[in-house]
């Protein structure tokens, strides 16, 4: 009686843990997710069921029309327009450029490398908005206000949003690759950006992946630097924060040329769907990615 006692006790004690860990991570996953099920079921809700106190999660009828009626007065299209080029522009600019400078701080002999990536580093804990109007006077003097420039052409220079992240995390990743493959192609005539192109790059496509995916996030949702260095051009985020400023209107069930919550809603949805589609793809290379980071400091 003893040993099964203690066999169940035993048992036990390693099942609740686990109990508490999944109590834990369906609660986190239900904050996160709370936000976009309200949102997706808003998005196709009729004013009826919106304004109906009785019609919490399953509406009365479903009205994907939303989606249809929200483009104009978002002006969807020449936002996406702008966004997409801007974003993908970005993308490429900003992984190629933090690939060769995290490349040239892990593979490169330069004096005093590790000192430059702390430097590279502390520029993160600078607070974005004390730089505002320093890039504001330099994009004037470059004339690149009001352009999408103004966004692509620093990416080319690792200077992009969030850049010394990419390339500390580069750094780190091509650490973790051996030394003997560089050391193997120099003997065969190889030099150190061949190195690069041809060896390691290709060697570190996780982290190519994951840098692209924060990248294309951080720029498809840009809103403040786009404010203020925007003024005729509209990207999504800006065309959203207008259709929202609006407020919605309703002039009772039978409004025409209005915009609606569940229309803002739609808005929403048609805004943020492009990067849940491309984490969905994407999140195993990210967590490769992060666990390399982790192996060699």
């Amino acid at each position: 009686m003893q040993l099964k006692s203690s066999s169940f006790l035993y048992k036990v004690r390693k099942v609740i843990p686990k109990i508490i860990l999944y109590l834990l991570l369906i609660d986190g996953a239900f904050i996160f997710l709370y936000p976009l099920m309200r949102s997706a079921i808003t998005s196709v809700m009729t004013v009826e069921d919106y304004l109906d106190p009785s019609v919490n999660w399953i509406p009365n009828k479903l009205n994907f029309k939303n989606y249809i009626d929200v483009l104009e007065p978002m002006g969807f299209f020449n936002a996406l327009s702008n966004t997409v080029k801007m974003t993908l522009f970005c993308v490429l600019g900003q992984t190629l450029s933090s690939a060769l400078v995290g490349y040239g701080l892990s593979r490169g002999k330069i004096p005093g490398k590790e000192i430059i990536m702390m430097l590279i580093l502390a520029t993160l804990v600078i607070p974005p908005q004390t730089l505002m109007i320093p890039y504001y006077i330099l994009y004037h003097k470059l004339n690149l206000l009001d352009s999408l420039n103004v966004f692509i052409i620093p990416s080319f220079f690792s200077s992009g949003i969030y850049a010394p992240l990419c390339i500390f995390l580069f750094r780190q990743v091509f650490n973790t690759l051996p030394t003997e493959l560089e050391d193997a192609a120099i003997i065969d005539g190889a030099d150190f950006f061949r190195c690069f192109w041809y060896i390691y790059l290709p060697l570190s496509r996780t982290a190519v992946i994951t840098v692209g995916l924060f990248t294309f996030v951080w720029y498809w949702n840009e809103y403040a630097r786009g404010i203020i260095f925007f003024n005729n051009i509209r990207t999504l985020p800006i065309a959203l924060s207008l259709l929202f400023s609006t407020g919605p209107e309703f002039m009772g069930f039978g409004y025409t040329n209005v915009v609606t919550y569940p229309m803002m809603m739609a808005a929403v949805m048609l805004t943020m769907l492009p990067c849940l589609i491309l984490y969905l793809f994407t999140q195993r290379y990210y967590l490769t990615a992060i666990e390399q980071v982790g192996i060699k400091g």
